[in-house]
């Protein structure tokens, strides 16, 4: 570690390394906690890691409980020529409107660093949707259809608008569908090679619903991540204690 670090610190970095016991999920999260971190980076999945998928079972639990943003890292992918900012502005809510400017933030930063394309999407469909869908008159739900993308494009263009971005431009995107379909295909069809992406809400049940709302996402890309959480997230771990990421959900 002193070595890797050695190079960094002649290129003027100040750079510090630590050598911690214990299981890596917590340990990391415990850090955070400890020196008050503002990002994580790791990357997405060791190769020892027994879990299916692109993301490995640490990258997971930091998902659901590291209090800051945690950049997950495709391995063979140094730099990104197409980042996705994934926004959602339909609910209202303070506490996401922080979290979109943040993540919008962020994607536009890290695009102009490795000089990238940047696109901007909302997934989004009729609430109950599936349950509204076949059992009222067709003309009903396409007036509920109608209502419901004119008001998630008011809100959407409200929140570009003051940087410059509308609903019309090329490289922002209204996803009809359910986001953790309509999403991965997207970032496959346009080759998106970096994601950044809300991991939690609202608290309650609704926090939980777009946690695990993201988490079906990241099961479905195989990308570099950017998780944010809101400025007002709060970690269920606390120093000196272990919970288990199950019992979280």
């Amino acid at each position: 570690m002193d070595a890797l670090a050695e190079t960094l610190r002649n290129s003027g970095l100040d750079v510090d390394t630590k050598v911690i016991v214990g299981k890596s999920s917590v340990e990391i999260v415990c850090e955070v906690l400890r020196d008050k971190h503002d990002l994580v980076m790791r990357v997405a999945k060791r190769a020892s890691s027994r879990r299916k998928g692109f993301f490995g079972t640490t990258s997971k639990r930091l998902l659901r409980e590291c209090p800051c943003a945690v950049h997950f890292v495709a391995s063979e992918q140094p730099t990104s020529s197409h980042v996705l900012a994934c926004i959602d502005t339909s609910t209202g809510e303070a506490e996401d409107a922080e979290l979109n400017e943040r993540i919008l933030t962020l994607a536009t930063t890290i695009a102009s660093r490795d000089k990238a394309s940047v696109s901007i999407a909302h997934a989004w469909m009729v609430d109950g949707e599936h349950i509204h869908e076949g059992r009222i008159p067709v003309s009903e739900f396409n007036q509920m259809r109608c209502e419901r993308k004119e008001y998630v494009t008011r809100m959407l263009n409200e929140f570009l608008e003051p940087g410059g971005f509308s609903s019309e431009d090329g490289n922002v995107f209204m996803l009809k569908g359910y986001p953790a379909n309509v999403i991965p295909k997207f970032i496959q069809t346009q080759k998106v090679d970096f994601v950044v992406m809300g991991t939690v809400g609202r608290s309650g049940a609704a926090g939980r619903l777009i946690g695990n709302t993201a988490e079906e996402v990241l099961e479905s890309i195989e990308c570099s991540v950017m998780a944010v959480k809101p400025k007002t997230y709060i970690s269920p771990m606390k120093l000196g204690e272990y919970i288990a990421a199950s019992k979280q959900l």
